[in-house]
């Protein structure tokens, strides 16, 4: 999984995993501003793991915190609003929906599910992977992909932002790949207006 996805789309316990270093946007799917995210390192490598801006917290004395957390707190000049205002962000995702994240986050995997078997069912592709791989992001394969257009990009993707429609067309190897995905205020019709509009210009431009 995409660790800059997984805040806000997936259960996420590091503990549990143990994991060493993890680093992830809060911006997508807890609907942060863009710079808030977070640094995870674990406890025994901590004092390993020096900030790139030599600041003021390397020479700040000892108030209690860890050494780790005084040199990455606030580093130079970095404007920390985005980061301040994620207790608001993750209090407005609790809330959006009775049942608080985790219901969020089931309804956007159920979403992204159909949304996916409406363009598997219209166009006879492929999916990516296996549903029980999936949370708020899901591959179609299209077809073999073609010399990229303008400035290295798909045509598809090209003709879908001119309508209106603003998803990532990529190629994988010799693939040409579809991302959807799926967000509390999506709802089914937004992926048959996909549907629609890729009935105009896939083969149109490939």
């Amino acid at each position: 999984m995409d660790g800059a996805h997984a805040l806000g789309m997936l259960p996420l316990d590091l503990d549990r995993l143990g994991a060493a270093y993890y680093t992830a946007n809060a911006h997508k799917w807890l609907c942060a501003p863009k710079g808030a995210a977070i640094l995870h390192v674990r406890r025994d490598l901590q004092d390993s793991l020096r900030p790139v801006v030599t600041s003021h917290g390397a020479n700040a004395p000892e108030d209690g915190r860890p050494r780790f957390q005084v040199e990455l707190d606030w580093v130079g000049t970095t404007d920390p609003t985005a980061v301040l205002a994620l207790p608001a962000a993750l209090a407005f995702m609790q809330g959006i929906l009775p049942g608080g994240l985790p219901s969020a986050m089931a309804a956007n995997r159920a979403l992204v599910l159909e949304g996916r078997q409406l363009l598997v069912d219209a166009f006879g592709v492929e999916p990516a992977g296996p549903s029980e791989m999936l949370g708020s992001l899901a591959t179609v394969i299209l077809d073999e992909a073609p010399e990229p257009g303008a400035f290295g990009m798909d045509r598809v993707h090209h003709a879908l932002f001119a309508r209106g429609l603003e998803l990532p067309v990529m190629r994988f190897q010799r693939w040409r790949l579809l991302r959807i995905s799926a967000q509390v205020y999506n709802a089914p019709q937004d992926y048959r207006r996909l549907v629609e509009a890729l009935r105009e210009v896939w083969r149109a431009t490939s």
